[in-house]
């Protein structure tokens, strides 16, 4: 019940299934620009360092290999565009057989209250709430 009601509110909202598909490849398009930036300004960096510098060798070597950090940004890019191609499309079709309906009317739902079905009552709790005594004259 739970994830229907998130459904719908998302889909009020207007994050249908194909909106959440394109924003997911988006993202993925995104994160694998950032690694790829990543990568040829590592390797400009680690690349000006070694020319300049006056390095030991073995400095050398792990500079010179530090623009590979780039890599895992771009990997994890490809992998969200891989599942919102082809993943995702298949949730996307899967909603489409299941659309929730725009208004359920199952029996066990609660109707809406009728206040015309409460019995009236001749008094209220705060009426007449003094007894005057018959025949007794104040003094």
């Amino acid at each position: 019940m739970k994830k229907r009601r998130k459904l719908e509110q998302e889909r009020l909202r207007g994050l249908t299934p194909e909106v959440k598909r394109y924003n997911e490849i988006k993202a993925g398009v995104i994160t694998v620009s950032v690694g790829i930036s990543l990568m040829l300004l590592l390797s400009v960096l680690m690349e000006g360092l070694i020319i300049g510098g006056k390095l030991p060798n073995d400095t050398i070597e792990i500079l010179s290999r530090i623009w590979i950090v780039g890599v895992l940004p771009v990997l994890v890019g490809i992998a969200l565009i891989i599942n919102g191609v082809f993943v995702s499309k298949k949730i996307v079709e899967a909603e489409k057989c299941n659309v929730l309906p725009e208004r359920e009317t199952s029996s066990n739902l609660l109707r809406s209250a009728d206040t015309t079905e409460f019995v009236a009552r001749p008094f209220s709790v705060t009426e007449e709430t003094t007894k005057h005594l018959r025949g007794s004259k104040p003094s």
